[in-house]
């Protein structure tokens, strides 16, 4: 009967976007660019509600299909992401909103009193993982992707990012003007954060989690290197390197997720999965072109044709980049 609520939650999650987004586009819920137009090519104004739309979708579904899920783990990250994406975070006060998460989690889904290191370890790896995929946002169809391919055995996770992924194509819509081809809405530092939590409390969605944490730490390195704080967004990822090839979207989404699709195959050999993932992204790295920092990067098509030009990147940790780049 669970396998029902893959319809029933692209349902309910594809109309809440929309809903959502047209609400958003009058009510400023949209994706910030001052300041930050060297990595935000994209002019027009994206709603930020996907997150919520998700949490929509699957919380639905979870009233008539049961899904175990830690709830309130999900609502704190949502509610940080939120804030993030309304009224912006700095590093510091983001990563202590991550840090609250993962106490949160840590006494829902680890066990404090019977097994404290069990626990601490679950509350570090839930601030890893909001910045892993809050970095892998900086191209929605990476993180809606790569979270689609990692949850796809839950059905009403699968229905619910499907629907994301439909509504961000970027496809002409109302009030777009007749040339430009934009998406629906973006993904948002909310909908990142409770990915992260979604793929943290699923093991066999682990693997998947080795190619955003490698970008990660490329990019933080390379910042780094040049002298820049290592969470100052930029557009050197890995969808960006396939951009600067000339990829057009989402091609350049499906270039910097074809390093995990060896693990859909390996989901009961985790370790060989992430070793294969490893060794592809390193190919792929090897294979593409480095766009430079942002005063060298060109910033194309100031519509973003590509979804790789759109991004949200506001870093939460001091010594790594949490973020995306539209």
């Amino acid at each position: 009967m669970i396998a029902q609520g893959a319809g029933f939650a692209f349902t309910i999650t594809l109309l809440a976007g929309i809903l959502l987004a047209w609400g958003a586009r009058s009510g400023g819920w949209v994706d910030r660019r001052t300041g930050e137009e060297s990595r935000k090519p994209r002019t027009s104004r994206i709603p930020l509600v996907g997150g919520v739309a998700l949490a929509i979708g699957v919380g639905s579904s979870s009233l008539r299909f049961a899904l175990d899920l830690p709830w309130f783990a999900l609502g704190a990250a949502l509610a940080v992401g939120l804030v993030d994406d309304v009224r912006g975070l700095g590093p510091r006060a983001k990563l202590l909103g991550q840090a609250l998460v993962g106490v949160v989690l840590a006494c829902e889904w680890g066990r404090p009193l019977e097994a404290p290191l069990e626990a601490v370890a679950w509350g570090l790896a839930a601030v890893a993982a909001q910045n892993v995929l809050n970095t892998w946002d900086h191209a929605d169809e990476t993180c809606i992707g790569l979270s689609t391919l990692a949850l796809w055995p839950v059905a009403p996770l699968r229905g619910g990012l499907l629907a994301l992924l439909a509504l961000n194509l970027p496809l002409r819509r109302p009030g777009s003007g007749a040339a430009q081809r934009v998406p629906w809405l973006y993904v948002g530092d909310a909908g990142s954060h409770a990915l992260g939590i979604l793929l943290l409390v699923h093991p066999g969605a682990w693997p998947f989690l080795v190619l955003p944490a490698l970008d990660l730490a490329r990019v933080a390195w390379l910042r780094l290197r040049e002298g820049r704080p290592a969470w100052q967004g930029d557009r050197r990822h890995l969808a960006h390197r396939f951009e600067a090839l000339g990829w057009p979207s989402p091609w350049s989404a499906l270039g910097a997720l074809a390093p995990v699709l060896p693990a859909l195959t390996l989901v009961r050999s985790p370790g060989p999965a992430a070793a294969v993932t490893a060794a592809l992204w390193a190919l792929a790295v090897l294979g593409t072109r480095d766009p430079g920092p942002p005063e060298l990067a060109s910033v194309g098509d100031p519509e973003g044709d590509s979804g790789a030009a759109g991004g949200t990147e506001t870093a939460a940790m001091p010594c790594v980049a949490p973020s995306s780049t539209r």
